[in-house]
């Protein structure tokens, strides 16, 4: 008894453990620099705030321009670093340039929808503000992306 008890409990826990992502073709998993949309580490500010980076994680569409190229408003898209992640726990990626060079890249977000799992690799410079919550200062996170051929949706097209 005492052993399906422990069996039991370790089930349990390693159920419980967040798996680490794998680098992708160079791509980091977004996770590393951000779980929720805050940086995980404010300590690492000047480590991230304004550096390129290359990234992978899963379409958040809640939090999208989606709606069509309005030439007033910026193109984004949030993009979540687990796919359980909840609407909103993501860091928004704004497309910068002629935004009609996007137009091919939102009818392919369109197309991953709600549920969708494709992974979303993004390479863009990194920039980090000031976030006030409940109890601390937390920095938020959003990717400055200047290319559509800098958001790639398959792994087999980073090689």
């Amino acid at each position: 008894m005492k052993t399906l008890f422990v069996l039991m409990n370790l089930f349990f826990l390693t159920g419980c453990i967040t798996k680490p992502l794998p680098v992708i073709s160079g791509y980091q998993p977004l996770a590393k620099i951000s779980d929720s949309g805050f940086l995980n580490d404010n300590d690492n500010y000047k480590k991230y705030n304004k550096k390129v980076v290359t990234v992978w994680g899963y379409l958040d569409i809640a939090n999208s321009s989606l709606d069509g190229l309005v030439v007033r408003e910026k193109l984004f898209f949030n993009l979540k670093s687990r796919y359980e992640n909840k609407t909103g726990e993501s860091v928004r990626v704004v497309c910068l340039g002629d935004q009609k060079r996007y137009k091919n890249i939102f009818m392919h977000l369109a197309k991953i929808g709600e549920f969708g799992k494709e992974k979303i690799f993004v390479k863009g410079k990194l920039l980090l503000h000031h976030c006030p919550t409940n109890f601390t200062m937390n920095y938020c996170v959003m990717i400055a992306v200047n290319d559509p051929a800098d958001i790639r949706f398959s792994a087999d097209s980073l090689r």
